[in-house]
């Protein structure tokens, strides 16, 4: 019993100053979140007139610490609404065909720029997906897609 005593008393100092040790508080890093925009626009849906006026614009990403990103690719897909007369029944009838294209760089190239320059009407959709984008050291990253509805 006496040696427990001593044995306790012993190690009584290694267990106080174990607990008197500073406490570090840490602050959670915040997340990098990215947003794209096709110029300056990044809404939902738009009327063809307004989306025509931005078909020469860039599309851009940056982050919600305000740094920007040299976007390196993208996919492109459109969803074009042609109406014809079906030669069986004399009637209008609509079909949507979907078109795709990777993109390099910023920009779509000028065959599709003016394409969708001449085309562009309502019900008809704009994607831009897989954007990959590199920051200033080199990383790649994968930024959010953007999709656009025509009015």
């Amino acid at each position: 019993m006496k040696y427990l005593f001593l044995v306790s008393i012993a190690f009584l100092p290694m267990v106080v100053s174990a607990q008197t040790g500073t406490k570090k508080t840490t602050v959670p890093a915040q997340k990098t979140v990215f947003s794209t925009t096709w110029g300056n626009f990044r809404s939902a849906t738009a009327p063809a007139s307004f989306l025509k006026a931005l078909i020469d614009s860039a599309l851009r990403v940056s982050d919600n610490k305000g740094n920007k990103y040299e976007v390196e690719s993208f996919e492109f897909t459109y969803r074009q609404k042609d109406e014809f007369t079906n030669d069986e029944t004399g009637k209008r009838e609509v079909l949507f065909r979907t078109v795709q294209h990777k993109a390099e760089g910023p920009l779509l190239p000028e065959l599709w720029r003016n394409t969708i320059r001449e085309k562009l009407k309502k019900d008809e959709t704009l994607w831009f997906e897989k954007i990959i984008i590199k920051n200033k050291e080199g990383k790649r990253f994968l930024a959010p897609s953007l999709e656009i509805k025509v009015q």
